[in-house]
């Protein structure tokens, strides 16, 4: 039986909120993109410690690449590999909100290092 993607996103957002609230501390996002990117969808999930970026297909939900980083890679490390997939403007709006489930939720805060992009 092959889900669609609004199942695929449902089951994402069932699986945060029983991590939340178990508390795993767990945020994940997802962007549906389309054509502006390998397969269409970016899903990011944010732990204390980490983030695994997927890279899925519109049609399947199937995952495509996936990839994790650490605090101390966020910045040019994610940008760099997302540019394989997807355009500058929405790499850089994954590593904008890594960075702001690592500000905004307490569960996932610790101190952080974003490294800069030299343009």
């Amino acid at each position: 039986m092959m889900q669609s993607v609004g199942d695929i996103q449902r089951m994402n957002e069932t699986t945060h909120n029983a991590q939340a609230a178990r508390g795993q501390g767990c945020r994940t996002k997802t962007w549906k993109i389309g054509e502006e990117c390998v397969g269409g969808i970016i899903r990011a999930k944010a732990t204390k410690n980490s983030v695994k970026i997927e890279i899925c297909d519109w049609s399947t939900g199937e995952v495509i690449a996936s990839n994790s980083f650490g605090r101390i890679h966020i910045g040019s490390s994610v940008e760099n590999w997302l540019f394989e997939f997807t355009t500058p403007y929405h790499a850089e709006k994954v590593r904008e909100w890594i960075a702001g489930a690592w500000s905004t939720n307490p569960k996932l805060s610790a101190p952080i290092i974003i490294t800069a992009r030299l343009s």
